[in-house]
């Protein structure tokens, strides 16, 4: 829990690959918010006059096997070795299926096909996640409507706007701040969504785990000898590599395929957590922490879609924890990793760790260590500062860089 904004931040980075499937029955452990939320708007922007896609937000998720037989046998016949990128179920019953090759096909309630299009034809090949809004037209950030100007000063008032465009087709405006943050307006002014390009945007290709280089291979085969490399993929912009374990073990490597960290994906069970608007959080929390931290600002926070929980990060590093209801749980030190942890003697870790540290900090002495028993995990501080993170069985889980 207590790295609950890394697993943020790392959700975000893995999934935004594509690597993983987007089954909606599977969307609280495999989709970002934002990478859906991306999809969605491209959709509702394809508005044909057979085709209305206004009320995404009220559609269903559907998993495949659900699908009425005469849907599955259209697609083995007309889109045979193509993937579904996710599935919906209209309020009024119809099926909505958009394929990993931008395909929208569409079947009334009884599974007959009624219309196909192909999304990139009308949206053209770029993404709201892109830089280039070239069938959108510019608009002065003192023409756009006062709401949508009175929404920005309220929700970020030490953000100025870098830009603002408007789709000649829908009427929708997306305003580019100079945080890096676009936030999303309906033809109304009416928000609808924001994205983050700098957490969200960069460009992941995928990679062939075979043609990763050796320096990776052989970094893998060391440290992870019983693993296999599930996916792997490089950041187009600056080269770096992530690859993905088929235990849930994820690896980022620099350009150069220097190991730079760890994480296991698996230590976060099947929580999901949303990044949350700090004005919509509920007035408990926010009058909690004005209350008890005066002295303090709200950095951030996240709600737990499965439990409803919500965690508060504040500037001075603490770290805030409230149930559904917004009562007060907890509140620890962010930098504090090890107040909940009991101190072991170096002599009595595991072997495996103790092997670990050798081979790969041979220059290097364990100053302390910790286990956390909720967790199950072991804390080894070295004399450098460095922090590293090993499961109860001493398996490696990632390194960090204390205080």
């Amino acid at each position: 829990m207590k790295r609950t904004k890394n697993l943020l931040m790392l959700m975000a980075l893995v999934l935004s690959i594509g690597l993983i499937s987007c089954d909606e029955q599977k969307l609280n452990e495999e989709v970002t918010p934002q990478e859906l939320n991306s999809q969605r708007s491209r959709l509702a922007n394809a508005n044909t006059r057979a085709f209305d896609a206004s009320k995404i937000d009220d559609w269903q998720g559907v998993d495949k096997a659900d699908l009425p037989p005469t849907i599955q046998d259209y697609l083995d016949e007309n889109y045979s070795g193509v993937g579904i990128y996710e599935l919906w179920l209209t309020d009024t019953g119809e099926y909505i299926l958009l394929l990993e090759n931008d395909m929208v096909l569409i079947f009334n309630g009884g599974g007959e096909f009624i219309l196909a299009f192909d999304l990139a034809d009308i949206l053209g090949d770029e993404d709201f996640e892109g830089e280039e809004w070239e069938d959108w037209d510019e608009v002065n950030p003192a023409d756009l409507p006062q709401s949508i100007r009175d929404y920005l000063a309220t929700n970020y008032p030490d953000a100025t706007i870098e830009e603002a465009y408007v789709d000649p087709e829908t009427g929708e405006y997306i305003v580019i701040l100079d945080t890096g943050i676009c936030v999303i307006f309906d033809k109304d002014g009416n928000f609808l969504e924001e994205i983050d390009e700098d957490e969200f945007g960069e460009e992941w290709d995928e990679v062939d785990p075979a043609d990763l280089p050796q320096a990776i291979k052989d970094y893998v085969t060391s440290n992870y000898a019983n693993e296999t490399i599930e996916e792997a993929g490089v950041d187009a912009e600056t080269g770096d590599f992530i690859v993905v374990l088929e235990s849930g073990i994820i690896l980022v490597f620099d350009a150069d395929s220097n190991f730079i960290e760890a994480y296991d994906d698996e230590e976060y069970g099947d929580e999901d957590w949303d990044e949350v608007d700090i004005t919509t959080l509920p007035q408990i929390i926010l009058d909690y922490i004005a209350t008890n931290y005066t002295d303090a600002s709200i950095e951030e926070a996240a709600v737990n879609t499965e439990t409803g929980d919500y965690v508060v990060f504040l500037n001075d590093g603490t770290v805030v924890e409230f149930d559904k209801d917004g009562q007060f749980v907890e509140a620890y030190d962010e930098e504090d990793e090890y107040g909940d942890c009991t101190e072991v003697e170096v002599t009595d870790l595991p072997e495996a760790i103790l092997t670990y540290i050798s081979s790969n900090y041979a220059d290097r002495t364990i100053d302390e260590a910790y286990f956390n028993e909720d967790e199950q995990i072991y804390y080894v501080i070295l004399d450098n500062d460095t922090v590293v993170v090993f499961d109860k069985d001493g398996n490696f889980l990632e390194e960090e860089t204390d205080g």
